[in-house]
């Protein structure tokens, strides 16, 4: 329990307030993936926290999270205009979610970053871009791979979204070096950032393309390894294209549409289409990532307030929805290991079946992609939010 609070995010707090916080976080960070990975300025964050007993701590910070999980629901039951019946269909598959479970389980904060993500679209509607983009930049401070969402706002010319975003990131990393200095912020970077994107981490909660591919070559061998490991030339070749082909595939869709667009076309407003394309951009986020850890899938959240409201309507087509639902299931399951003995079961398991959220998110991307094909963007795009 609070596996992740109590080896990174408690010290980190923890040596803010005992005043060697260079020191106390360096020690931390060398410890890769088992200690604190994000900016060393997010440390101030978690800083209240060092001022109660462990056990105290983490119990509030389990608390938070789950008041942050129930007000991401129920921010999403009004964003989506859900009616009773189906705002308590999603209540259920909030808490159904095994990747929600998990992250609260261990402690993570990846639960508080999906509140961001709901609070960055609410901003959105109401017109707020520059306060949107600094709600998204702090959701991609937490999780770097969110870093996706400036460069699609940035190519969609919603520049006070970029703008905002970029301020907040460029004023964090100046604050960090203010703060830590140079040594520190250096050993985050080789130590959290340099390995984990040269080289794949094939366990079976990394639920990346990288990582898939990284299974094909390992099995079953690395599964419960969370150390990065070279593989074969045409392993990452083939991770590389996998991941160069699905960038292309869907930024054909979302910035190219009427060349590509056949037959009757859905009419939904240029508000709804960017709150459908920023899902994609969230699952994309998930998907290429070099890693991406299980819990993230709980992002899968997000677009399953917009599959069970039918909204835009192209969601709402049956064989649509359908292909959707049975997405959303495959994300549903505990985040857990399960090893058959059977040699035959077995291959196939660390093949195949122990990427399943990574097939959900694979498969919900091909529905938010088809659904965005078939909506017709309005002539009149709406002006710079």
């Amino acid at each position: 329990m609070f596996l992740d609070f109590t080896n990174a995010y408690y010290p980190a707090g923890k040596s803010i307030i005992a005043g060697d916080h260079a020191a106390g976080l360096v020690e931390s960070i060398r410890r890769g993936n088992e200690g604190f990975v994000n900016l060393p300025v997010l440390a101030w964050l978690l800083a209240p926290f060092g001022l109660l007993e462990s056990s105290v701590a983490a119990i509030l910070f389990l608390l938070l999270g789950v008041a942050c999980t129930i007000a991401a629901w129920y921010l999403l039951v009004r964003l989506t205009n859900l009616n009773r019946e189906r705002s308590l269909l999603l209540l259920f598959v909030f808490a159904a979610n095994g990747p929600l479970h998990y992250s609260l389980k261990i402690g993570n904060s990846t639960h508080f970053v999906l509140l961001l993500l709901v609070l960055g679209i609410w901003a959105l509607r109401k017109e707020r871009g520059f306060v949107a983009g600094v709600i998204f930049g702090l959701a991609a401070l937490i999780k770097l791979p969110l870093l996706l969402i400036g460069i699609y706002f940035a190519a969609r010319g919603k520049w006070r979204v970029a703008f905002g975003g970029a301020a907040i990131c460029c004023v964090a990393g100046l604050m960090s070096l203010l703060m830590f200095g140079w040594e520190v912020n250096y050993s985050w970077y080789e130590h959290s950032i340099k390995p984990y994107s040269e080289l794949p981490v094939p366990a079976y909660n990394v639920q990346s393309i990288q990582g898939f591919f990284a299974r094909l070559q390992f099995r079953e061998f690395y599964l419960m390894d969370w150390s990065v490991r070279e593989v074969d030339s045409h392993i990452r070749i083939a991770s590389k294209v996998a991941v160069y082909l699905l960038m292309l595939m869907a930024a054909t869709v979302m910035f190219l549409p009427k060349r590509f667009r056949r037959g009757r076309t859905l009419s939904t407003s240029p508000s709804a289409v960017i709150e459908m394309e920023l899902c994609i951009v969230i699952m994309l986020a998930m998907a290429v990532s070099m890693v991406s850890w299980s819990h993230y899938y709980l992002w899968l959240l997000l677009p399953a307030a917009y599959v069970i409201a039918g909204t835009p309507p192209a969601l709402g087509v049956k064989g649509v929805r359908i292909a959707a639902v049975i997405a959303l299931i495959g994300s549903i399951p505990p985040v857990m290991i399960m090893m058959p003995q059977n040699p035959i079961f077995k291959k196939a398991y660390s093949y195949l079946a122990v990427s399943h959220y990574l097939i959900s998110v694979l498969l919900l991307i091909a529905v938010f992609l088809y659904a965005r094909w078939k909506s017709e963007m309005s002539k009149e795009e709406s002006s710079d939010a």
